[in-house]
């Protein structure tokens, strides 16, 4: 499982705990039986991706926690985290790890401390499927990842910092040719995620993207060929 979200805005207004995404999702581990996590990935301290973290860890055991190395030695750790973790056994990651045999992790490549350019960038290859999922990781560490690690061709992209311009270079595309990208976003966000020029480069490179903004929940159901069951019906 990768970060657990947490933070809506109304307006101007910021609520700091939405747990209404989490819901779908503990509703979805009851119904196939799920009671604990063999890993939870946090990709950085952002309230909107580590928010829920309480409430995910009252309702499954996280047997593994991974963070951006130096996240552990951060405030934002020891307040929000720490008090929670239970029996969890906490790994701070950096590139070249790996959590399974078939899941590596590409990024950071030196400690921070949890910020955006600091993201856990994982490379999945599931069932014939290969997945890259990058967290809030701006085009500079995209960069850096392309020039230090031999990517493969992957299936599926979740595009970077919620489909932000900042993020998804059109060199990180040419490099993984994905077939779908995946943006993360709330529906009518302030940002206005995923930005026009990600899905104009998107488009370029023949992409289908699909977005929890307009899908909600997107549930990856066949392999070869990929199939999607969305909360919106079939893809």
């Amino acid at each position: 499982m990768n970060d657990v979200g947490g933070q809506i805005w109304t307006g101007d207004r910021q609520v700091h705990q939405d747990t209404a995404k989490m819901k779908t999702v503990w509703q979805f581990c009851r119904g196939k039986g799920i009671t604990e996590l063999e890993w939870l990935i946090l990709s950085h301290r952002d309230w909107d991706h580590i928010g829920n973290f309480k409430a995910v860890s009252l309702q499954l055991r996280i047997k593994h926690l991974g963070l951006p190395a130096g996240m552990e030695k951060t405030a934002t750790y020891r307040r929000w985290l720490k008090p929670h973790l239970k029996d969890t056994q906490v790994h701070p990651l950096k590139a070249g790890d790996r959590l399974t045999a078939n899941c590596q992790v590409l990024h950071p490549f030196v400690e921070g401390k949890g910020e955006n350019k600091d993201s856990v960038a994982l490379y999945l290859y599931h069932q014939g499927v290969g997945i890259m999922l990058t967290g809030d990781l701006d085009q500079e560490g995209e960069k850096t990842i392309i020039k230090a690690m031999r990517l493969p061709q992957v299936d599926i992209l979740k595009f970077g910092h919620h489909g932000s311009k900042t993020s998804t270079s059109s060199q990180l595309l040419e490099t993984v040719r994905p077939s779908y990208g995946i943006v993360s976003a709330g529906r009518d966000n302030r940002f206005g995620h995923p930005h026009p020029q990600v899905l104009a480069k998107a488009a370029h490179n023949k992409i289908q993207v699909l977005s929890t903004a307009q899908e909600g929940l997107l549930l990856l159901k066949g392999t070869k060929p990929v199939r999607w069951q969305t909360e919106c019906g079939f893809d």
